[in-house]
Parts: C-alpha cells; structure tokens; sequence
C-alpha cells in the first residue's frame, strides 16, 4: 500500500513538472506574439518605427530559431527538454515577418508623407511666373537630396550587408532626354504651335509609372525608390496647376536635369523615375507663358556648380 501510495505521488510530481514545462514554453510564445502585436502599435516617431522593424527582422531572421534551443537547455537537466518541441516556431516566425513588413511599410509611409509635403510646400510657394533666372538648382533638389540622405542612412542600420547608393551625381552629367530634346527643337521652329508640341510629348511619353509595392523582401534601395517616385509624383501635381515664366520654366528644366543626374542611378527602378521627371518637364512647358529651353551646355555648368557643393558638404 506504502509503495503504490509512493508510486502515485511520484507520478503526480511528474504530471505536474510535465505541466509546468508546458506552461513555460506556452509563456514564451504568448510573450513573443505580445510583443510583436506591440511592436506594431502606432508611433509619430520614424526612428522608433525602424528600430521596432529591426527587432522584428532579427526575431523573424534568427531570434525565433533560437528560442526552443534555449527552452531545451533549461527543461532538459530536470528530464522536461521534450517540452520544448511544443514550440511553434514556424508560427511565430511568420507572426514576426507580418510585424517587420508592417513596420517597414509604414517607415516608408511615414518619410514618403513627409517628404511630399515639404515638396509640395515649397513648389506651391514660389512664384515660377516672376522668378529671376537661373544661377544654380534652388532648394527644391537641395531639400529632396537631403531628405533622402537621411533616410537612407537611418534605414541603412537595417540592411548592413546591403551597399549604399551614394546620392551624388554618378558619371558625366546625362545627355538631355528625348523629350526635353523634342521641346529645344520645337522652340527653335517659328511655325509650330504650342498644341503641336504637346501632342508630340504625349504621343513620347507612353511607359506606364508604377508605385504599388514590390514583390519580395524589403531591401534599401526598394524603400528610398518608393519614397522618391512619391515624391515626383508630388511635385508633378503641383506643376500641374502652377503657372510658369520663361525664367520659372528653365529653372524647372536645370532642377529636374540636376535630380536625374542624382536620383536615377541611386534608383532600383530608373525607368519610372525618369518618366516622371519626364512628365514634370512636359507638365511645366504646358503651363509656361514663355517656353524657351535653356541650352545643355548652360544646365550642365549650373549642375556642375551644385554637384561640387554637395561634394564638399561630404568631406
């Protein structure tokens, strides 16, 4: 009787450790799903949006791989390791892959409306009909280089393993495009219209801008495009409903030469961000009173002048 009255003990002692284990591992996991449902709580802060996406990152990577190891070690010197198998790890990595791309969507959200703003901030408040002529690229590219060099170097903590696209001009300035060539040819034509001009523009333009979100692991270069073609886009509608001299058309055409020569090569999608600035330039001659283009080799010597302070701002 003394010995099946100890045989029973025995076995309630190990029913009971056997559910504490399993008390522990489900724990964690309710621990670890809690924090990723955290993670994606709303913040006013970009910083603290990307430094909950690089948690989320590693937990998905690695950290979550590590967990039933660790849980093995602790339960397995009291005979309780098999309890670790209860850990559904594949579930929770995927629960850490939901929080990290959510994350990362809304950084990206959140610098895309940021920067848009202020481009649209500073296009709608400048008098493009009355402005004095070029002697250098205005603000407008100095605000969006800037703005996108910061980001790029916050979001840059995430993706180490990933080079760095310098936003600097990258080789010899561009040769004009097709389409600012159209506009120099027509101007110089006494007997072409402004109509027949933009209706040999639209019939150039015909490549179709994407901005839906790539397929695919979030990388760097992914991230600074989107939030690039927003910000064009922006600054295309704007154009749309300004109206420009000849001094506010030709300092549109030395701005967006001076961003292809900076944006396109840092762009993981050169065709659609071209195509815009494209567009920008098309929309500008459409709304100009005065459409005279300045000659390449003037735009290249302003450029050339913002491309030496930027790389002086750099040493």
């Amino acid at each position: 009787m003394c010995v099946r009255s100890l045989e029973l003990r025995c076995e309630m002692i190990n029913l009971r450790a056997d559910s504490m284990a399993k008390h522990l591992v489900n724990g964690m996991y309710n621990a670890l799903q809690a924090m990723a449902r955290a993670a994606t709580a709303p913040s006013s802060s970009a910083r603290d949006v990307l430094l909950r996406a690089g948690l989320c990152m590693h937990m998905a990577a690695a950290g979550v791989a590590q967990v039933p190891t660790l849980l093995k070690s602790q339960l397995s010197p009291h005979g309780l390791g098999g309890a670790a198998l209860g850990f559904d790890g594949a579930a929770m990595t995927r629960e850490m892959g939901r929080a990290r791309d959510a994350l990362m969507q809304s950084f990206v959200e959140m610098q895309a409306q940021k920067l848009s703003r202020l481009v649209s901030e500073r296009v709608s408040s400048t008098n493009w009909l009355v402005c004095p002529a070029p002697r250098a690229v205005t603000g407008l590219v100095q605000l969006v280089v800037s703005e996108l060099r910061q980001m790029q170097t916050l979001a840059a903590q995430l993706f180490p393993a990933e080079p760095v696209r310098a936003l600097l001009p990258q080789g010899p300035f561009p040769a004009a495009s097709s389409v600012m060539q159209l506009v120099q040819q027509r101007t110089r034509q006494s007997n072409s219209s402004s109509s027949a001009i933009t209706k040999d523009l639209q019939r150039m333009f015909t490549r179709k801008i994407s901005f839906g979100a790539s397929e695919g692991k979030a990388t760097l270069a992914g991230m600074l495009t989107h939030v690039t073609k927003l910000a064009l886009k922006t600054m295309l509608e704007e154009v749309r409903v300004a109206t420009f001299g000849c001094a506010g058309f030709q300092q549109v055409q030395v701005d967006c030469s001076m961003l292809r020569w900076v944006l396109a090569p840092t762009s993981n999608d050169e065709e659609a961000v071209l195509a815009l600035l494209d567009e920008i330039f098309i929309s500008c001659q459409d709304r100009c009173l005065d459409c005279v283009p300045m000659e390449q080799p003037v735009v290249e010597a302003l450029c050339e002048s913002e491309r030496q302070r930027l790389l002086l701002s750099l040493a």
